[in-house]
């Protein structure tokens, strides 16, 4: 699952901002700033998305993470969709993204923890530490 989340992360960071800079006409600085803004946040708020994680249990904590993963990044693309441009018409695009990333970082700051959380209650004492390595990357 962490997997999944990953693909779709660096998918997204890699045209995000010729994304911003092409069809949104933002300038590079404040695409810059975005990007900055979302990878931050997805590596800091996993310590909010581990605490909700275990007080609701991992296995609803996947399911709420993949579902705002899911509505965020289409939210993003819809930013520069035609269908959408009455719905965003006036509003200032910068803070709209703003928004949107904020709150497709925070369904992203559910899955390392959830999946470390499901290796540490799922596996026995003797077998837990094989899990870890593949988990932080090793």
């Amino acid at each position: 699952m962490e997997l999944f989340e990953r693909l779709a992360y660096y998918g997204q960071n890699a045209i995000f901002s010729i994304f911003l800079r092409d069809h949104l006409h933002l300038s590079i600085t404040d695409a810059g700033k975005l990007q900055s803004i979302f990878g931050g946040l997805i590596y800091a708020l996993p310590i909010l998305g581990g605490t909700l994680a275990d007080k609701f249990g991992f296995r609803r904590a996947f399911s709420v993470a993949f579902g705002i993963l899911a509505i965020g990044y289409f939210l993003i693309g819809s930013t520069g969709m035609s269908a959408f441009a009455s719905v965003y018409a006036g509003l200032p695009v910068f803070w709209v993204l703003v928004v949107i990333l904020i709150f497709t970082a925070f369904g992203g700051s559910f899955i390392k923890p959830s999946v470390l959380g499901t290796v540490a209650i799922s596996s026995k004492e003797d077998t837990k530490s094989l899990g870890y390595p593949f988990i932080i990357g090793l």
